[in-house]
């Protein structure tokens, strides 16, 4: 990220200048709200309030532009947004706050064909004005228990001989198994915090010889559709066509991916279309949660019969304006479309425009899009940006801000401009204008080290002894970002029981020591945050409670999780708690088995919760006294 730039200039500001830049989720308070999207006057509404939709838009980054002469190309010809389209389920509501919204494909003008899904519209015939759709139509927005029982398909834990001793050195929690597919997509913050909460549901020891990991997931080759065999597609490396110090200060540390869509075989109309997007869904920044996307679509016309190809992009972007400006006149308090703004300087011609969408008083989302020509090639960019508290119903809208008008637009023509320049130079045969930022070096994961046990927990001995007996316990210590953390843990799967059965306990604390009490308070929501997500569910044989507030220091939380996979079998209770600039969690966990059997035997019977939650909690109050 830059420094020293002007802040009325720049994106990462509050205010008018724009949203907030994202920083560390610890140590730094956030900044102003972006501030609600309010209806603006665009135009004439209808009757009921309601605007109907305009009948174009803005194709996706993914999706080729439609060719001119009022003609759709052939279903299979219409290229497709990478990866697809995700159906709608708990972790996605289309179009989710904040989230990444498609272009409003309204309904085509009567006596023509709907467009297909994903954005595949018919343009303007000719590069002419589209009419309006009749003054009487509208368009409608589209339209957890303690203990949840365990769903279908729980994974069925593996028999075996007896558990393996612990090892001396201290490891990180194992995996357990994968959650059962599901018939809906998470998002990215969900799978990241079901996949947090099941490693560190309870198991921290594994036994000698069992270092196996699982195998990683395969990669996912670029999309792309099929090559004509005419010739090799023109090489171009669509990612490359932005400043990467930008698209870092914009989406930073985004995913990338890239696509081509070779359509040179369509007898209608000619192009290859380059793709490229940057992703981040889950940006951290104090007690907010931050999304940023740009896409960018590049569209290099050939000539059909008579119709050159520098009049396909002329057509093309002669269409997109004129659709900017109906849509900037339908605008309703539910919908909202700027004016356009044209930007004469930025390749043969550049315009862009600025929506949201709002259900009640809650937007839904907000962006800027922009088209810009170059000869004969199409560029198109979108910039979306938005934050909510990360401590917000997973699927509300609440607390959502989205990016400002002046924000969006600004981003998008300085997108537009580097683009355009970029493109020129491939024109040309030039060397592209901007450098590939090198990739940084992997940072090395903490390496916790063996250390004596420290004074605050020898202080818990006479209590441990009596939760887990046996065993004198093992601490460590490693650094975590500005934070140094000491773990101590008791452990003991030997404990003698009934009468042919044997007792596993497992007592666990880690202690985070922040720089200020600012930082640890950011930590904490980061960890509560990650908790509400499972909160009340199940999945894979793993099974979360409700929160519980803890009166215990500054802030705290408690919550039962249950666990019965190829793991291991558990009920367990976890406690975070703040004290100043310290953070603690405490979790205690168990089962009985026959003896002879594994700790994750499916005759196991659980550890009672309550024994679980008020060992915990007294294990949590002693420690606070001792910081």
């Amino acid at each position: 990220m830059t420094n020293g730039d002007d802040a009325a200039n720049r994106p990462d500001q509050a205010g008018p200048g724009g949203p907030p830049a994202p920083g560390p989720s610890s140590g730094q308070a956030p900044p102003p709200p972006y501030g609600p999207a309010v209806a603006q006057p665009g135009g004439q509404v209808p009757p009921g309030g309601q605007a109907p939709p305009p009948p174009g838009g803005v194709p996706p980054a993914g999706q080729a532009p439609p060719p001119p002469g009022g003609q759709a190309p052939p279903a299979d010809r219409i290229p497709q947004p990478p990866g697809g389209q995700a159906p709608p389920g708990p972790g996605q509501v289309p179009p989710a706050p904040g989230g990444l919204p498609p272009h409003q494909a309204p309904p085509p003008p009567e006596g023509q064909a709907p467009s297909p899904p994903g954005g595949g519209f018919p343009a303007p015939p000719g590069g002419q004005a589209p009419p309006p759709p009749p003054q009487s139509g509208g368009w409608a927005a589209p339209p957890m228990g303690q203990w949840p029982g365990t769903p279908a398909g729980t994974p069925a834990a593996p028999g075996g001989g007896p558990t393996p001793p612990p090892p001396p050195v201290w490891q990180y929690p194992t995996q357990p198994s994968r959650p059962a597919r599901r018939g809906w997509v998470l998002p990215v913050v969900t799978v990241t915090a079901v996949a947090a909460v099941a490693a560190g549901t309870f198991l921290f020891l594994r036994g000698r010889g069992d270092e196996g990991t699982a195998a990683p997931p395969p990669t996912a080759a670029p999309s792309t559709s099929p090559v004509a065999t005419s010739s090799a597609v023109p090489a171009l490396d669509p990612c490359a066509m932005l400043d990467p110090d930008e698209t870092e200060r914009l989406v930073p540390n985004a995913e990338i991916d890239s696509s081509t869509s070779d359509q040179r075989d369509d007898p209608l109309v000619s192009y290859v279309r380059y793709s490229c997007n940057w992703v981040n869904n889950n940006i951290s920044f104090g007690e907010k949660r931050r999304k940023r996307r740009i896409e960018l679509g590049i569209t290099k016309y050939e000539a059909v019969g008579n119709t050159t190809a520098e009049r396909f992009a002329r057509n093309f972007f002669t269409g997109e304006l004129r659709q900017y400006r109906y849509q900037a006149g339908i605008s309703s308090q539910r919908h909202y479309y700027s004016k356009p703004q044209e930007y004469p300087g930025i390749g043969d011609e550049a315009a862009a425009q600025y929506q949201w969408a709002r259900e009640g008083d809650q937007t839904r989302y907000a962006f800027g899009a922009g088209v810009s020509r170059v000869g004969d090639v199409i560029i198109q960019v979108k910039y979306e940006a938005s934050q909510q508290d990360k401590e917000a119903d997973l699927l509300s809208g609440e607390t959502t801000q989205a990016v400002t008008e002046e924000n969006a637009l600004r981003e998008v023509k300085n997108l537009l401009a580097q683009a355009a320049k970029a493109v020129k130079a491939w024109r040309d045969g030039q060397p592209l204008p901007y450098r590939p930022r090198p990739k940084p070096s992997p940072s090395p994961s903490p390496s916790p080290s063996k250390i004596p046990m420290p004074e605050e927990c020898t202080r818990l001995q006479s209590l441990a002894a009596k939760l887990v007996p046996g065993t004198e316990g093992v601490a460590v210590r490693w650094q975590e970002g500005k934070a140094t953390v000491t773990g101590c843990q008791w452990w003991n799967d030997k404990l003698p029981a009934d009468e042919g059965k044997v007792r596993w306990r497992n007592l666990r604390l880690d202690i985070w020591a922040f720089p200020d009490p600012k930082a640890a308070h950011f930590h904490l929501v980061d960890k509560r945050a990650g908790a509400k997500v499972t909160a009340g569910s199940a999945i894979g044989g793993i099974r979360w409670s409700r929160l519980e507030k803890l009166e215990m220091g500054d802030d705290g939380f408690g919550q039962h999780v249950r666990q019965q996979t190829a793991t291991a079998y558990s009920n367990s209770y976890n406690v975070y708690v703040r004290s100043g600039r310290f953070v603690v969690w405490v979790i205690l966990a168990g089962s009985d088995r026959p003896e002879g059997q594994p700790i994750n035997s499916k005759e196991s019977e659980l550890m009672d919760p309550k024994e679980a939650e008020s060992g915990a909690k007294a294990v949590a109050k002693e420690l606070l006294k001792a910081l």
